[in-house]
């Protein structure tokens, strides 16, 4: 197989601790900061999760606080961006839609 520059990224489906009735989801800094820096790298990314659809967005990683670290509130303002959370490929098909034909 040859090397490529695309890297697979596989975020979270969960949007709930069941037990604890508490919302969660994709801390979004920790995504837009790799995203940014294998940018920069060259790199290309495609998102994945194990459901496949919408990704949920953990509330906490939304403070401004929070979005004000390492450019996160921009790569949160740039709809393009955001707008690949909002129809993510199920991680079992991946394989399926990458295979060379």
């Amino acid at each position: 197989m040859s090397a490529t520059n695309k890297i697979l990224v596989i975020v979270t489906n969960a949007e709930e601790y069941e037990k604890a009735g508490m919302r969660t989801g994709l801390w979004l800094g920790e995504l837009t900061h790799f995203w940014d820096y294998a940018e920069r790298a060259g790199f290309s990314m495609d998102i994945a999760s194990p459901s496949g659809g919408m990704i949920p967005i953990d509330p906490e990683s939304l403070s401004h606080d929070v979005l004000a670290e390492l450019g996160t509130d921009r790569r949160y303002q740039d709809r393009g961006f955001m707008n690949l959370l909002d129809d993510t490929r199920k991680v079992a098909d991946v394989d399926k839609q990458l295979q060379p034909a």
